[in-house]
Protein backbone atom coordinates (compact mmCIF):
# COMPACT_ATOMS: atom_id res chain seq x y z
CA UNK A 1 0.00 0.00 0.00
CA UNK A 2 1.24 3.69 -0.73
CA UNK A 3 0.17 6.56 1.02
CA UNK A 4 -0.08 9.95 -0.64
CA UNK A 5 -0.64 13.44 0.53
CA UNK A 6 -1.51 16.49 -1.20
CA UNK A 7 -1.70 20.14 -0.15
CA UNK A 8 -4.00 22.81 -1.63
CA UNK A 9 -3.61 26.27 -0.72
CA UNK A 10 -4.26 29.86 -2.22
CA UNK A 11 -1.70 29.50 -4.60
CA UNK A 12 -2.16 26.05 -5.78
CA UNK A 13 -1.25 22.80 -5.26
CA UNK A 14 2.35 22.10 -3.43
CA UNK A 15 3.14 18.87 -1.01
CA UNK A 16 2.96 19.67 2.08
CA UNK A 17 3.94 17.29 5.29
CA UNK A 18 3.83 17.37 8.64
CA UNK A 19 4.47 14.84 11.33
CA UNK A 20 2.78 11.93 10.53
CA UNK A 21 2.82 8.29 12.38
CA UNK A 22 1.13 5.11 11.15
CA UNK A 23 -0.09 2.37 13.41
CA UNK A 24 -1.54 -1.10 12.93
CA UNK A 25 -5.23 -1.05 13.78
CA UNK A 26 -5.51 -2.07 17.56
CA UNK A 27 -8.72 -4.55 18.19
CA UNK A 28 -9.46 -6.24 21.04
CA UNK A 29 -11.56 -9.13 20.88
CA UNK A 30 -14.89 -10.35 22.38
CA UNK A 31 -14.75 -12.63 25.06
CA UNK A 32 -16.76 -15.59 24.48
CA UNK A 33 -18.20 -19.26 26.76
CA UNK A 34 -19.20 -17.54 29.57
CA UNK A 35 -19.72 -19.39 32.17
CA UNK A 36 -20.47 -20.20 35.72
CA UNK A 37 -19.27 -22.97 38.23
CA UNK A 38 -18.96 -24.50 42.04
CA UNK A 39 -21.99 -22.70 42.94
CA UNK A 40 -22.19 -22.24 46.46
CA UNK A 41 -24.94 -19.88 48.65
CA UNK A 42 -22.96 -17.13 48.73
CA UNK A 43 -20.19 -17.95 46.01
CA UNK A 44 -19.73 -18.67 42.34
CA UNK A 45 -16.21 -18.70 40.00
CA UNK A 46 -17.22 -17.03 36.83
CA UNK A 47 -15.22 -18.07 33.80
CA UNK A 48 -15.16 -17.48 30.03
CA UNK A 49 -12.83 -17.67 26.78
CA UNK A 50 -10.15 -14.81 25.97
CA UNK A 51 -9.91 -14.76 22.63
CA UNK A 52 -7.27 -12.13 22.56
CA UNK A 53 -4.23 -11.03 24.46
CA UNK A 54 -6.46 -9.78 27.17
CA UNK A 55 -5.24 -9.95 30.45
CA UNK A 56 -7.53 -7.80 32.20
CA UNK A 57 -11.35 -7.58 32.20
CA UNK A 58 -14.13 -5.76 33.45
CA UNK A 59 -17.02 -7.57 34.71
CA UNK A 60 -20.37 -6.21 35.64
CA UNK A 61 -22.78 -7.91 38.03
CA UNK A 62 -26.74 -8.24 39.86
CA UNK A 63 -29.40 -9.51 40.40
CA UNK A 64 -31.24 -11.11 37.17
CA UNK A 65 -32.57 -8.61 34.90
CA UNK A 66 -30.70 -5.44 35.99
CA UNK A 67 -29.57 -2.63 33.32
CA UNK A 68 -25.82 -2.78 31.83
CA UNK A 69 -24.28 -0.19 33.96
CA UNK A 70 -26.22 0.04 36.94
CA UNK A 71 -24.96 -3.46 38.11
CA UNK A 72 -21.91 -4.17 40.61
CA UNK A 73 -18.18 -3.41 38.41
CA UNK A 74 -15.41 -5.71 38.94
CA UNK A 75 -12.27 -5.67 37.58
CA UNK A 76 -10.42 -8.64 37.12
CA UNK A 77 -6.73 -9.83 36.64
CA UNK A 78 -7.08 -13.49 36.55
CA UNK A 79 -9.72 -15.84 35.85
CA UNK A 80 -11.53 -17.93 36.95
CA UNK A 81 -13.01 -15.32 38.94
CA UNK A 82 -14.19 -15.82 42.72
CA UNK A 83 -17.93 -14.26 42.74
CA UNK A 84 -18.26 -13.64 47.17
CA UNK A 85 -20.73 -11.74 48.74
CA UNK A 86 -23.88 -13.43 46.79
CA UNK A 87 -26.80 -13.81 48.76
CA UNK A 88 -28.57 -17.74 48.60
CA UNK A 89 -31.26 -18.95 46.50
CA UNK A 90 -30.80 -16.30 44.44
CA UNK A 91 -30.29 -15.31 40.54
CA UNK A 92 -27.80 -13.71 38.92
CA UNK A 93 -26.51 -12.02 35.57
CA UNK A 94 -23.17 -11.29 34.74
CA UNK A 95 -21.33 -9.44 32.18
CA UNK A 96 -17.46 -9.33 30.79
CA UNK A 97 -15.20 -7.12 28.63
CA UNK A 98 -11.99 -7.62 27.45
CA UNK A 99 -9.61 -4.62 28.53
CA UNK A 100 -6.69 -4.49 25.97
CA UNK A 101 -4.63 -1.54 27.34
CA UNK A 102 -5.41 0.77 24.34
CA UNK A 103 -8.73 -0.58 23.64
CA UNK A 104 -11.72 -2.53 25.08
CA UNK A 105 -14.01 -5.04 23.38
CA UNK A 106 -17.47 -5.24 23.61
CA UNK A 107 -19.30 -5.94 26.36
CA UNK A 108 -20.78 -9.77 26.58
CA UNK A 109 -23.37 -11.33 28.49
CA UNK A 110 -25.35 -11.40 30.22
CA UNK A 111 -24.81 -15.35 31.74
CA UNK A 112 -27.24 -16.21 34.42
CA UNK A 113 -27.14 -18.34 37.24
CA UNK A 114 -28.71 -19.09 40.63
CA UNK A 115 -27.15 -19.94 44.29
CA UNK A 116 -28.67 -22.45 45.48
CA UNK A 117 -30.62 -22.07 49.57
CA UNK A 118 -28.78 -22.53 52.75
CA UNK A 119 -29.49 -25.94 54.09
CA UNK A 120 -30.71 -26.78 57.78
CA UNK A 121 -28.27 -27.38 60.35
CA UNK A 122 -28.12 -28.85 64.03
CA UNK A 123 -28.19 -25.89 65.52
CA UNK A 124 -30.07 -26.08 68.64
CA UNK A 125 -28.87 -24.33 72.14
CA UNK A 126 -31.99 -25.79 73.91
CA UNK A 127 -34.84 -24.25 75.88
CA UNK A 128 -34.13 -21.48 77.88
CA UNK A 129 -33.17 -22.51 81.65
CA UNK A 130 -32.16 -21.99 85.04
CA UNK A 131 -28.68 -22.69 86.52
CA UNK A 132 -27.65 -22.51 90.22
CA UNK A 133 -24.90 -20.25 90.39
CA UNK A 134 -22.20 -23.43 91.89
CA UNK A 135 -22.80 -24.98 89.04
CA UNK A 136 -21.36 -24.83 85.02
CA UNK A 137 -24.23 -25.11 82.08
CA UNK A 138 -22.41 -26.45 78.89
CA UNK A 139 -24.27 -25.67 75.11
CA UNK A 140 -22.96 -27.07 72.20
CA UNK A 141 -23.53 -25.41 68.89
CA UNK A 142 -22.88 -28.44 66.74
CA UNK A 143 -19.52 -29.64 64.99
CA UNK A 144 -19.05 -29.25 61.25
CA UNK A 145 -16.97 -27.17 59.21
CA UNK A 146 -18.18 -23.85 61.07
CA UNK A 147 -16.78 -20.62 62.43
CA UNK A 148 -18.40 -19.88 66.35
CA UNK A 149 -18.78 -16.64 67.28
CA UNK A 150 -20.58 -16.61 71.02
CA UNK A 151 -22.03 -12.93 72.58
CA UNK A 152 -19.79 -13.18 75.27
CA UNK A 153 -16.32 -13.99 73.09
CA UNK A 154 -15.79 -17.05 72.86
CA UNK A 155 -14.77 -18.83 69.32
CA UNK A 156 -15.36 -22.69 70.26
CA UNK A 157 -18.02 -25.43 69.51
CA UNK A 158 -18.60 -25.86 73.06
CA UNK A 159 -18.93 -23.64 76.12
CA UNK A 160 -18.79 -23.84 79.39
CA UNK A 161 -20.92 -21.39 81.31
CA UNK A 162 -20.88 -20.15 85.18
CA UNK A 163 -21.40 -17.06 87.13
CA UNK A 164 -17.72 -15.95 86.42
CA UNK A 165 -18.17 -15.41 82.69
CA UNK A 166 -21.19 -12.32 83.79
CA UNK A 167 -20.17 -11.52 86.81
CA UNK A 168 -23.19 -13.27 89.13
CA UNK A 169 -26.67 -14.30 89.19
CA UNK A 170 -28.35 -12.63 86.81
CA UNK A 171 -30.49 -13.53 83.25
CA UNK A 172 -28.34 -13.68 80.41
CA UNK A 173 -29.44 -13.76 76.38
CA UNK A 174 -26.81 -16.23 75.30
CA UNK A 175 -26.15 -15.79 71.48
CA UNK A 176 -23.64 -17.83 69.47
CA UNK A 177 -23.23 -16.75 65.65
CA UNK A 178 -22.34 -20.00 63.13
CA UNK A 179 -20.42 -19.13 59.94
CA UNK A 180 -20.61 -22.35 57.11
CA UNK A 181 -16.64 -22.42 56.23
CA UNK A 182 -17.49 -23.94 52.58
CA UNK A 183 -20.94 -22.38 51.91
CA UNK A 184 -20.58 -18.87 53.80
CA UNK A 185 -24.33 -19.80 55.05
CA UNK A 186 -24.59 -17.85 58.30
CA UNK A 187 -26.77 -19.31 61.22
CA UNK A 188 -27.89 -18.24 64.45
CA UNK A 189 -29.72 -19.14 67.78
CA UNK A 190 -29.90 -18.33 71.38
CA UNK A 191 -30.82 -19.01 75.07
CA UNK A 192 -31.81 -17.30 78.28
CA UNK A 193 -29.93 -18.50 80.97
CA UNK A 194 -30.71 -17.58 84.45
CA UNK A 195 -28.18 -18.10 87.01
CA UNK A 196 -29.90 -18.17 90.54
CA UNK A 197 -28.98 -19.23 94.23
CA UNK A 198 -29.69 -22.96 94.89
CA UNK A 199 -30.50 -25.07 97.56
CA UNK A 200 -28.95 -28.42 97.90
CA UNK A 201 -29.25 -31.80 99.29
CA UNK A 202 -27.07 -30.66 102.17
CA UNK A 203 -28.06 -26.87 102.66
CA UNK A 204 -30.75 -25.24 104.93
CA UNK A 205 -31.73 -22.17 103.37
CA UNK A 206 -34.09 -21.33 100.85
CA UNK A 207 -35.77 -18.18 99.40
CA UNK A 208 -39.10 -19.83 98.99
CA UNK A 209 -40.65 -22.89 101.85
CA UNK A 210 -40.75 -25.89 99.80
CA UNK A 211 -39.21 -29.39 100.02
CA UNK A 212 -38.67 -32.59 97.96
CA UNK A 213 -39.10 -36.07 98.83
CA UNK A 214 -37.71 -38.53 98.22
CA UNK A 215 -34.61 -37.21 97.12
CA UNK A 216 -32.49 -38.67 95.90
CA UNK A 217 -35.32 -41.05 94.07
CA UNK A 218 -36.49 -43.03 91.32
CA UNK A 219 -37.84 -40.40 88.97
CA UNK A 220 -40.39 -39.70 91.03
CA UNK A 221 -41.34 -37.51 94.05
CA UNK A 222 -42.97 -34.67 95.50
CA UNK A 223 -42.99 -31.57 95.70
CA UNK A 224 -44.44 -29.64 98.97
CA UNK A 225 -44.87 -25.74 98.82
CA UNK A 226 -45.97 -23.00 100.88
CA UNK A 227 -45.86 -19.58 100.02
CA UNK A 228 -46.50 -16.44 100.77
CA UNK A 229 -47.86 -13.42 98.49
CA UNK A 230 -47.41 -15.23 95.08
CA UNK A 231 -49.79 -14.20 92.40
CA UNK A 232 -47.89 -16.07 90.18
CA UNK A 233 -46.34 -19.86 90.09
CA UNK A 234 -44.79 -22.29 87.80
CA UNK A 235 -43.06 -25.41 88.61
CA UNK A 236 -40.29 -26.13 85.92
CA UNK A 237 -37.82 -28.89 85.85
CA UNK A 238 -34.49 -29.14 83.79
CA UNK A 239 -31.69 -31.66 83.18
CA UNK A 240 -28.11 -30.53 83.09
CA UNK A 241 -28.42 -29.79 80.02
CA UNK A 242 -30.60 -27.25 80.62
CA UNK A 243 -33.42 -29.26 78.82
CA UNK A 244 -37.21 -28.61 80.70
CA UNK A 245 -38.38 -32.49 81.21
CA UNK A 246 -41.18 -31.49 83.26
CA UNK A 247 -43.25 -27.72 83.86
CA UNK A 248 -46.61 -26.89 85.34
CA UNK A 249 -48.13 -23.45 86.10
CA UNK A 250 -52.15 -24.09 86.11
CA UNK A 251 -52.26 -24.12 90.01
CA UNK A 252 -55.87 -23.47 91.80
CA UNK A 253 -53.87 -22.25 95.00
CA UNK A 254 -50.37 -20.80 93.65
CA UNK A 255 -48.81 -20.51 97.69
CA UNK A 256 -50.08 -24.05 99.13
CA UNK A 257 -48.85 -26.63 96.60
CA UNK A 258 -48.06 -30.64 97.15
CA UNK A 259 -47.26 -31.62 93.64
CA UNK A 260 -46.50 -35.76 92.13
CA UNK A 261 -43.88 -35.00 89.83
CA UNK A 262 -42.91 -37.85 86.96
CA UNK A 263 -39.93 -37.15 85.01
CA UNK A 264 -39.22 -40.70 84.18
CA UNK A 265 -36.28 -43.14 85.36
CA UNK A 266 -33.21 -41.49 83.33
CA UNK A 267 -30.67 -41.79 86.11
CA UNK A 268 -28.51 -37.97 86.82
CA UNK A 269 -29.01 -34.87 88.28
CA UNK A 270 -31.85 -32.49 88.03
CA UNK A 271 -33.03 -29.17 88.78
CA UNK A 272 -36.40 -28.00 90.10
CA UNK A 273 -37.41 -24.14 89.49
CA UNK A 274 -39.93 -22.60 91.39
CA UNK A 275 -40.59 -19.89 89.28
CA UNK A 276 -42.66 -17.13 91.14
CA UNK A 277 -43.87 -13.26 90.08
CA UNK A 278 -40.84 -12.22 92.62
CA UNK A 279 -38.46 -14.69 92.55
CA UNK A 280 -36.80 -17.84 91.18
CA UNK A 281 -35.61 -21.04 93.78
CA UNK A 282 -33.87 -24.08 92.31
CA UNK A 283 -32.98 -27.02 94.07
CA UNK A 284 -31.22 -29.81 92.69
CA UNK A 285 -32.91 -33.53 93.03
CA UNK A 286 -30.85 -36.62 91.47
CA UNK A 287 -32.37 -39.36 90.00
CA UNK A 288 -30.65 -42.60 90.87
Amino acid sequence: YQIAFEGINNWGRANVVDDVEVYDAITCSDPSNLTAFNIQPTSAMLDWTENGTATTWNIEWDVTGFTLGTGNPQVVLAKPYLLQGLMPGTSYDYYVQADCGQDSSAWVGPFTFATPPCMPIALNLGADTIVCSTDTLTLDAGAGSYIYNWSFGATTQIVNLDTSIFGGNGTYTIIVVVTDFNTGCVYQDDINVTFSTCVGLDENASLVDFNIYPNPNKGQFTIKLNNKNTTELRISVTNVQGQEVFVKNNFDNVNVINEQINIGDVKGIYFVNIITNKEVVTKKVIVQ
